[in-house]
């Protein structure tokens, strides 16, 4: 059983549709894919719970990067530490994507009131809320120059993060395994910057940057006669 998380939802949905996947569920028809969806997708828990049964069924669980942070704080969220795999597509940006520097975020509808705003979070029925209480919790118990938890221009408690991946560390920590897979994760040909970015103080020594044998092929065609404009357009 393995979980493979996505830097965006869009990309998920190519994924879903490409026939990559298709070939490879007719090599495995027993085989079955999920998406994870965001409770507030849903009308109501009842609904929001029996998608998430169905979901966490699958061999295959697919989420984005931000439900791996939210898993990171709220374990059963995604319930991916239960995976015999977790694969981050486009991990590099862990490191600094700025749309998971504001992952975390509560509405507090004009409560200024930062205490009162975490507890009634920790006892929400959205997951996502827990996990952001959780987040701001620690953020606060743990205190660095790249983190800041406050309101921000509507009034919501957010934290921002400047080294978002440092957050998944816990979930990187309990899982029996992670892979990280992008074309930009070295830096001079190392993966140093990669494992401060995340906090980690090791990987596995068979990491490595793997080059395909063949990258792709070109076709250039060039034409006997000048092309008109007109034929360009057309082209």
């Amino acid at each position: 059983r393995i979980a493979i998380c996505m830097s965006t939802r869009q990309l998920i949905a190519q994924y879903i549709e490409s026939d990559a996947l298709k070939a490879a569920l007719a090599l495995s028809p027993k085989s079955t894919v999920a998406v994870l969806r965001s409770r507030r997708e849903f009308d109501s828990s009842k609904n929001y719970r029996e998608h998430k049964t169905l979901a966490l069924a699958a061999q295959v669980l697919v989420v984005t990067h931000a439900a791996a942070l939210i898993d990171s704080f709220n374990p059963d969220y995604a319930e991916l530490r239960g995976r015999d795999v977790v694969l981050f597509d486009e991990a590099d940006l862990l490191a600094d994507a700025a749309d998971l520097r504001a992952t975390f975020s509560i509405e507090t509808q004009g409560d200024t009131d930062r205490d009162a705003i975490l507890r009634r979070a920790a006892q929400s029925d959205d997951p996502e809320e827990r996990a952001a209480a959780s987040a701001i919790k620690y953020a606060i118990a743990h205190p660095a120059f790249y983190k800041v938890v406050g309101f921000d221009d509507v009034g919501d408690l957010m934290l921002t993060h400047r080294m978002p991946g440092r957050m998944i560390k816990p979930l990187v920590t309990d899982c029996r395994r992670v892979i990280f897979t992008s074309g930009t994760l070295q830096v001079n040909d190392r993966f140093d910057y990669f494992i401060r970015a995340l906090g980690l103080t090791s990987i596995d020594t068979a990491s490595r940057h793997i080059d395909p044998a063949i990258h792709g092929t070109l076709s250039v065609e060039i034409a006997a006669d000048e092309i008109s404009d007109e034929e360009k357009a057309k082209s």
